[in-house]
């Protein structure tokens, strides 16, 4: 499973965090270890420095594979916040990687 996270604000030249998990329960902690600022080093100077985030789409199928693709491609234009107009259209990269929708993990950290 695949999860998008938006900043409130640009840190340096990132404005998204796009991560794996390997199911929802694993997404639960992952999101815990982020908001205590363990978990990935972007996420860590992300939460050090204050900026607010939240978790704005989930792909219940995506994969490794598919998190190294969506990082090469570029997440922002994935983000339903950067691209309200045309987030919705590219929810789906091959077929068998299913689109969850909005997240239902409506986080938001300050």
């Amino acid at each position: 499973m695949l999860y998008l996270i938006h900043f409130d604000k640009p840190f340096r030249h990132a404005k998204h965090y796009l991560g794996y998990s390997q199911n929802h329960k694993t997404l639960e902690r992952r999101i815990m270890h982020h908001k205590m600022g363990n978990g990935a080093t972007l996420m860590r100077y992300v939460t050090k420095a204050g900026i607010g985030w939240h978790v704005v789409r989930t792909w219940a199928n995506g994969t490794k594979n598919d998190e190294r693709r969506l990082k090469k491609m570029g997440s922002t234009k994935y983000c339903p916040i950067c691209n309200p107009d045309h987030w919705f259209m590219r929810g789906n990269l091959h077929g068998d990687m299913a689109y969850s929708g909005p997240s239902p993990y409506e986080y938001e950290y300050n």
